[in-house]
């Protein structure tokens, strides 16, 4: 019976510490190939080891079959995360993808200037964003 209630509460104790884990944030720079630079915040874990995992491919030198940042984007304001933008990527919406469609292939510039001209809906259709030339470049301290 002992045994069985420490069992519980290590269970217990185990799911809580991973589901802690898991909602620690981290923050990614990438860039677009046109030499913009953005923040991402990521909040999964398994999204987080993806990232770092990029970023790796990226400082060893790994010049093809890399994934791309994908997301959706919230335009309401920006965050202190990632400052100079008007915009962020939802952290829930973020996923790293080898291809993509090219309607939501924009650089970091181009999707601030239809942030600020209001027609983001126009080209982003659900605000997806994928910028094909994004590369993970840098985990950074908040």
């Amino acid at each position: 019976m002992l045994y069985k209630k420490l069992l519980s509460i290590l269970l217990l104790l185990s799911a809580l510490g991973g589901q802690a884990l898991a909602s620690k944030a981290a923050y990614f720079v990438f860039t677009d190939g046109a030499g913009g630079k953005f923040v991402i915040k990521l909040t999964d874990a398994a999204k987080i080891k993806a990232a770092r995992a990029s970023e790796h491919e990226y400082l060893s030198g790994k010049k093809d079959g890399y994934k791309h940042v994908m997301g959706t984007i919230n335009t309401k304001s920006g965050v202190s995360y990632n400052p100079g933008w008007d915009y962020y990527l939802e952290p829930g919406s973020i996923r790293f993808v080898e291809v993509s469609t090219s309607v939501c292939n924009h650089t970091i510039g181009k999707v601030e200037k239809m942030v600020k001209d209001k027609v983001v809906d126009e080209y982003l259709p659900g605000k997806t964003w994928c910028p094909h030339q994004s590369r993970i470049i840098a985990e950074v301290s908040r």
